[in-house]
């Protein structure tokens, strides 16, 4: 059995309520503010809000949660399998190798995820040095087993494959469209569980 409610108020008010044997979800829309919640039959439950051109999300559990604005995107996931979060601050540590002398955190393409096998991240950079120096720099820092270069039109793109000092996956690549004064720096460390 379907069950629903709309309420209607003054001033840009307007909340609806739905429940479909167990599963539960209500809209409410305020001056141009919209929250979404829902629920299953098992209590499972999530929220959406929009607000002044940002979007948040998250499950009341706390195992989901998504944040996103022009200027910032945020996830944030656990379940059984693993777990996934953007928008971290790493450490040299974390990722096995020093960050690019002189670089800046791209935070929100910064990344960090574990599984039972393996945990990961990924280190996002810039810099005004070019991609050959970038390079330079990690092939010291690192064993390498594999590189590949590419320069066309579109720009220049450099990526060592190999390990970091300790024995676990490491890649580095950094990258330059041609009409850019800015070097890309993408490190990623993959650490194998035993």
């Amino acid at each position: 059995m379907v069950v629903a409610l709309v309420t209607v108020g003054g001033c840009g008010h307007l909340h609806l309520e739905s429940n479909n044997g167990g599963s539960r979800a209500s809209v409410s829309v305020n001056n141009g503010s919209v929250s979404i919640k829902s629920s299953d039959s098992k209590g499972e439950s999530a929220t959406v809000d929009i607000e002044g051109g940002r979007l948040s999300a998250k499950s009341d559990d706390g195992n989901f949660s998504l944040n996103a604005s022009a200027d910032n995107f945020r996830i944030k996931a656990e379940g059984r399998e693993g777990k996934f979060e953007n928008g971290v601050t790493l450490t040299e540590s974390e990722l096995g190798v020093p960050f690019y002398p002189g670089s800046e955190e791209v935070t929100v393409a910064t990344m960090r995820a574990e599984s039972k096998d393996e945990a990961s991240c990924i280190s996002t950079r810039t810099t005004n040095d070019l991609p050959q120096q970038v390079i330079d720099f990690y092939r010291s820092q690192m064993s390498v087993d594999q590189q590949t270069s590419s320069h066309d039109k579109s720009g220049e793109k450099t990526e060592l494959k190999g390990r970091d000092r300790q024995g676990n996956d490491l890649s580095v690549s950094a990258t330059r469209e041609a009409d850019s004064q800015r070097t890309g720096v993408v490190v990623v460390r993959v650490v194998k569980k035993h």
